[in-house]
């Protein structure tokens, strides 16, 4: 009896995660010399000489290796650093997150890969029981085989939170940065405004941002305080969020940092144009800590009919 020949099928995966233990999402294999306290831990898998950093990226690939039986890569959407979290929703209501993609080639009578037939929800469900608890399949979807994670998606959000006053936050922490200056909601959604549209974004990103250009689109740029009732045992939180075509290194933990600059009142929401005029990095503010910042969504543009 002959194997059957492989197919293939490729699979969306909608990602969650908690970002504190890992080293950013994209794996990171340095030579183990650099790393020696790594070496017991490092899988079999992974080039003789060499470690694996704790990477969601790696972690996601191997339970996707696990379930599929197969050496498959998985390509993420978008890079987040270490301590970002991914996972939100839609303004629909649909799970968000970061987005990757695999292609599985199953050979029924090995029982090698993930069938189409065999559905979506199953492979979610597998993929979660050996996924670590800070990582959680939300959403998986078959796709068609040219589909790209990163090449076609055409908006993705981010929201960057900050609670404010003497009482930081303990359950939270994780998820939040904290700053003992008080801040004011007007001017900081005064100055959102003048972020929204498209801008050369130099003096938004790190001097090592590595892109060709430092043109983008910014779709939305919001500030809200989600607990206008607050008293001192739930002090002031504030959230802004960030949506736009694509967004050059760290631009989003700047903007939160000029944005929180403005509610304290050391920016004025009228010098947003001029500090974006500049493409000077010295005149917005501070990269605020990894932490508070989450990717909520990736929009992808529809497949041709």
């Amino acid at each position: 009896m002959t194997s059957q020949q492989p197919s293939q099928h490729r699979y969306k995966l909608t990602l969650a995660y908690d970002g504190t233990d890992f080293h950013g999402w994209q794996k990171q294999e340095p030579p183990a010399s650099e790393h020696p306290e790594l070496v017991a831990s490092t899988p079999d898998d992974i080039a003789e000489g060499r470690v694996a950093m704790r990477t969601v990226q790696h972690v996601v690939e191997r339970a996707v290796r696990t379930v599929v039986r197969e050496r498959v890569n998985v390509k993420g959407a978008s890079r987040t650093d270490s301590g970002v979290h991914a996972g939100g929703f839609f303004p629909t209501g649909e799970p968000g997150g970061q987005v990757a993609a695999f292609t599985s080639e199953p050979i029924a009578d090995k029982g090698v890969g993930w069938p189409i037939e065999r559905g979506t929800n199953g492979l979610v469900r597998a993929l979660n029981g050996v996924l670590p608890r800070d990582v959680l399949c939300l959403k998986a979807e078959a796709v068609p085989l040219d589909f790209d994670p990163i090449g076609g998606a055409v908006a993705k959000e981010y929201t960057y939170r900050i609670v404010t006053g003497p009482m930081r936050p303990l359950w939270d922490r994780r998820f939040v940065f904290h700053t003992w200056y008080g801040m004011e909601l007007g001017p900081m959604q005064r100055a959102a405004a003048l972020i929204t549209g498209e801008h050369d974004f130099a003096a938004f990103a790190q001097a090592s941002h590595g892109r060709k250009t430092t043109v983008r689109t910014v779709f939305g740029c919001s500030v809200e305080q989600t607990n206008t009732d607050g008293d001192k045992h739930d002090p002031p939180r504030f959230e802004i969020r960030v949506s736009g075509s694509g967004f050059l290194y760290n631009m989003v933990r700047i903007i939160a940092g000029t944005l929180m600059e403005v509610g304290r009142g050391k920016i004025a929401p009228e010098q947003i144009p001029a500090i974006l005029e500049s493409k000077d990095r010295k005149q917005a503010g501070p990269t605020l800590p990894p932490q508070g910042l989450r990717l909520e969504w990736i929009r992808y543009r529809e497949p041709s009919a």
